[in-house]
């Protein structure tokens, strides 16, 4: 609801003034109750004098956008008041104040574990695809326009619009704004349009500055652009307040700050990371954290160091999959991995069962043809389905091997063994989970 009115009073008979929430430059916040249900919600006031033209303008932008967005991590607007010197708006109460109050401890480290910093993340970066999805770009996401809905709550909402754009509006996506320090370099550049890839960016620095207490590119001197500091310095993760945090978070802040847009990842491909939407499993001895399968991948690594000694590739080898033939492992743990990776689900709850280091024996075999129904050689017979006779043992014939065996490797009846064996290793692992059923 949009109203104008004569004189702030008609406001204050609707709504009674409290206290001061915050500052801004062309006005300031109030915390107001509805006189008849008692409702408590924020009022931001903006003198249009103080904000010229083009602050009313940007108050616009932030109202249109607001009017037409509804998601549980984006600040509501409930309605608008305006008189000739002033406008109101009355939206959600966030009483939490900013992330950037909150980010850091007095001694300026970072405040929030990374259990946490994840939470906050994945509700920011909710409400960024959302806005994508509309057609709608921020280009001014930072800490200071994160509220928290209430003290030591990681319930966030995204606020300030008055820079936002609107996607398929070419000329919109031109323009040079937001906070440097948060900018892309493709809008730093000022070389043609960009996308909403420009968000990511932002999400990127903010998920790093939340991590470690600093911003990722740091300027060496007033006179230096942000431009050339970001071109200058390399994304580093040396410091030692990221020793313990984990590699796969690392890599997500690659992924979110990369140089060309073209190589980050969206904000909706952000939400499908493992850590960002809590998929992951936290490390022994780390607070970082580590998926089920990249686990399973450890285990395949420790399995792959037995190796098969230099063997004739036989039917027997052939016939384990994953089995390559000579040097190579005799079971190939990695496909077992992605073919997990692929049946199963891990956003069950239940835990998976990770196979542990196959026990291997040793297995007499012979090279040679894999046949449950050999046919002796010099019989006489080709007929299809002919049957050796039983009363008489079969010879043992070169070229065959063994289709039973005994717990000592002892010839029983029906054997086809050789005098020249190979040796294979024959590996018995537990059951492996084939469906998210079996995690």
């Amino acid at each position: 609801m949009h109203s104008r009115l004569d004189h702030v009073d008609t406001l204050k008979e609707v709504y009674e003034f409290g206290i001061k929430l915050g500052q801004g430059s062309f006005g300031s916040v109030l915390e107001v109750v509805h006189l008849g249900n008692k409702e408590h919600w924020a009022c931001k006031t903006i003198h249009k004098e103080k904000a010229g033209t083009i602050g009313v303008r940007m108050l616009e932008v932030e109202i249109a956008v607001l009017k037409q967005v509804e998601h549980p991590n984006i600040v509501f607007l409930h309605e608008v008041y305006e008189t000739p010197d002033d406008m109101y708006l009355v939206m959600e109460i966030c009483t939490g104040g900013s992330l950037q109050d909150q980010a850091l401890t007095a001694s300026g480290q970072p405040a929030y574990s990374h259990e946490q910093v994840a939470i906050i993340i994945r509700n920011v970066t909710s409400a960024v695809a959302y806005l994508h999805d509309i057609g709608i770009i921020h280009r001014d996401l930072k800490l200071d326009n994160v509220m928290l809905k209430a003290k030591r709550s990681l319930d966030v909402k995204i606020c300030d619009f008055g820079l936002a754009a609107v996607q398929w509006k070419e000329s919109h996506m031109q323009q040079v704004c937001g906070t440097p320090s948060y900018m892309a370099p493709e809008i730093l550049a000022n070389q043609g349009s960009y996308s909403p890839l420009c968000d990511v960016w932002s999400l990127g620095v903010m998920l790093f500055l939340l991590l470690s207490g600093s911003l990722p590119f740091k300027r060496q001197s007033a006179d230096e652009s942000q431009l050339g500091c970001i071109k200058r310095t390399k994304l580093s993760f040396e410091d030692r307040i990221w020793n313990n945090v984990d590699d796969s978070v690392k890599r997500t802040i690659g992924r979110l700050l990369q140089m060309d847009p073209a190589d980050r990842v969206t904000a909706k491909e952000l939400l499908d990371d493992p850590w960002v939407d809590g998929r992951g499993v936290v490390g022994a001895g780390s607070s970082g954290v580590m998926t089920v399968i990249e686990m399973m991948r450890m285990a395949a690594a420790e399995q792959q160091a037995e190796m098969v000694p230099d063997v004739p590739k036989s039917p027997v080898v052939a016939d384990i999959p994953g089995a390559r033939g000579r040097g190579s492992p005799l079971l190939d743990l990695n496909s077992i991995c992605d073919r997990i990776a692929k049946t199963g689900d891990s956003s069950s709850g239940k835990k998976a069962r990770i196979p542990s280091r196959a026990k291997l024996t040793p297995m007499k075999t012979s090279p040679g043809i894999h046949s449950k129904t050999a046919r002796r050689p010099g019989s006489g017979s080709n007929r299809r389905g002919a049957k050796p006779s039983p009363t008489k043992p079969l010879r043992p014939v070169p070229g065959y091997m063994r289709t039973t065996s005994s717990s000592r490797g002892n010839k029983t009846k029906g054997d086809l063994a050789t005098d020249k064996p190979a040796r294979v290793l024959k590996a018995r692992l537990p059951p492996i989970a084939q469906s998210s059923k079996d995690f």
